[in-house]
């Protein structure tokens, strides 16, 4: 299972805020952050977005995953997702599937409800399932396919790159 309660509460006490403050922006109760942050429970797909909106931040850094940081001139500015290694671990495999899940739920315009709630659902499984990713990732795979078949749905071209890069991740080769 992923650790996030650490970074939450690392966020929130950086910008100052009480576990009250948080969930009264939140609209969730206190335990409900106080949950979160002893890794008892994890927030939902939009309440990860909201979190990384409060506290300023890619809802990457809520997840643990390191950007790579480049100078160009006086400025720093975050390098595109590093190529995931073939021989990765599960966590950062887990990591980067629920992060790439984030971003694609928050691209699908409103009418693809059902594939949202589809995509939601399994980024709860890779949140508290201890279920291999590799094999969630498989399954999302035919379970978005046939929704996608039926309803007549297309991906937006933004969305659809990100999904590319999620099936990747369940690629697992052995030497």
């Amino acid at each position: 299972m992923l650790k996030m309660g650490k970074l939450i509460q690392e966020q929130r006490q950086r910008r100052g805020l009480s576990q009250s403050d948080l969930a009264a922006q939140l609209h969730v109760t206190r335990q409900a952050v106080s949950k979160w942050e002893n890794d008892q429970s994890y927030p939902d797909v939009d309440m990860l977005v909201q979190l990384a909106q409060i506290f300023q931040c890619d809802v990457r850094v809520l997840l643990g995953l390191k950007q790579k940081m480049q100078w160009r001139g006086l400025f720093r500015w975050r390098a595109e997702d590093k190529e995931i290694k073939w021989y990765a671990g599960g966590g950062e495999r887990r990591r980067l599937a629920i992060s790439w899940l984030v971003d694609i739920i928050a691209l699908l315009p409103p009418e693809q409800a059902p594939l949202k709630a589809l995509l939601a659902q399994q980024y709860q499984r890779l949140m508290t399932d201890g279920t291999s990713t590799p094999y969630v990732l498989m399954s999302l795979n035919m379970e978005v396919a046939s929704l996608m078949h039926h309803e007549h749905f297309v991906l937006p071209t933004e969305a659809e790159a990100r999904y590319q890069q999620l099936l990747r991740l369940s690629n697992i080769r052995y030497r």
